[in-house]
């Protein structure tokens, strides 16, 4: 049984006592601790919005100090945290199409912990996203009604042969960003005061 009440997910735990803060000298094990106890909140975060969590089902998570870039689908995440390991970076870069937004846009003046925050809150909202959209939405009466609700479009396809609308939605579409600004609002507000969000311009910045 998971010592998590909002995360259906079992995994080996460090012995350590759980950390309030983790810096770039962490152990990866302290830093999974801190991850499943973050998660846990958004989870918290994500009833308040009254948004079906029992349907998550994440079911691995993964750990790396390798250089490349993280990823998550509907029940998996890769944690790689090879360039956070190594140097002590400053700020959290966004994709283009999100940087300069003011809520899960990049952040300035940030800490180690600050990043791990981001880039936690960042993959789970793939997670939530793909379970809540990709696989709730059975009906276009379904979908139809959430886009009132929300005022956010539902990209739709129709597949041949298939009597039925298929609904699916781009990797950081308006859904995966309508997630994210729940779980980035969150972890925002942990930011010091000296931090920015949204206000760094990447280089060869490009609209998206």
């Amino acid at each position: 049984m998971s010592k998590y009440k909002y995360l259906n997910i079992e995994m080996p735990f460090s012995h350590n006592k759980y950390q309030n803060f983790i810096n770039k000298d962490s152990s990866l094990e302290e830093i999974k601790d801190y991850t499943l106890n973050l998660i846990e909140s958004f989870n918290k975060k994500l009833l308040e919005k009254e948004l079906d969590i029992s349907i998550i089902n994440l079911t691995k998570i993964q750990f790396s100090t390798r250089s490349a870039r993280s990823n998550a689908s509907d029940n998996k995440i890769r944690f790689y945290l090879g360039e956070y390991h190594q140097t002590i970076i400053r700020s959290f870069n966004e994709y283009p199409s999100m940087n300069k937004d003011s809520i899960i846009g990049g952040i300035d003046n940030c800490t180690f912990q600050d990043n791990i925050n981001a880039l936690i809150a960042h993959e789970y909202s793939h997670v939530v996203a793909s379970s809540l959209f990709n696989k709730v939405f059975k009906s276009m009466e379904n979908a139809e009604n959430f886009q009132k609700e929300t005022n956010l479009p539902l990209i739709i396809f129709k597949y041949p042969h298939s009597p039925n609308y298929i609904i699916k939605i781009k990797p950081h579409g308006f859904e995966f960003q309508y997630i994210y600004k729940i779980l980035r609002i969150y972890t925002n507000s942990l930011l010091p005061k000296s931090a920015t969000v949204g206000k760094k311009k990447l280089k060869n910045d490009k609209n998206t």
